[in-house]
């Protein structure tokens, strides 16, 4: 499993990835147990919208954190040569102390270790959430993975809106 050998590579390496505890194989299955996160980050965007007067505990300074939280994140993961591939506001989680992590490494990959066909990585990913090249050409680049990042910052700015809202993912697909 991808996600297992990306997590138990940095264990403890890094205060921007969640870490691995532990994970158990059972029917095929892979059941991995993280670090304790207090929600993902998408959940709590949506659960803190501005009401109608405006009124939410996160304002302009604290989702300005949220987002320099997961750059650090992705700076991490280049600085060790992955490519995470599934970037989006559900792969980011939000701790008891308020910091921000990165996990859902399912479709991770290091620059050595590539496992899942291209064919299989389409089957996986939302067009939503990626580049133009991964889209047309299934290219994934920690370049790909920095323009991701710039949809992740909306759905921050945007307190976790969908991409690409009234568009089918044919539409969004085409439009890349």
């Amino acid at each position: 499993c991808n996600e297992i050998r990306v997590l138990a590579r940095y264990v403890g390496k890094s205060k921007t990835q969640v870490d691995l505890l532990g994970f158990l194989f059972r029917s095929h299955v892979a059941y991995v147990c993280y670090s304790a996160v207090q929600m993902n980050l998408r959940d709590c965007l949506r659960e803190n919208r501005p009401d109608i007067h405006n009124n939410t505990l996160l304002d302009q300074e604290h989702l300005f954190e949220i987002g320099l939280g997961a750059s650090r994140a992705l700076v991490f993961l280049k600085e060790e040569g992955i490519i995470h591939r599934n970037l989006s506001s559900k792969a980011f989680f939000i701790t008891e102390t308020g910091s921000v992590q990165l996990g859902d490494f399912i479709l991770s990959k290091t620059l050595e270790i590539d496992s899942l066909s291209q064919t299989l990585l389409m089957e996986f990913v939302n067009v939503r959430w990626q580049a133009p090249e991964s889209i047309l050409d299934a290219k994934y680049t920690a370049e790909s993975d920095a323009y991701v990042f710039g949809v992740v910052l909306w759905e921050i700015f945007s307190y976790g809106k969908r991409p690409w809202a009234g568009y089918t993912n044919q539409e969004v697909a085409q439009t890349g």
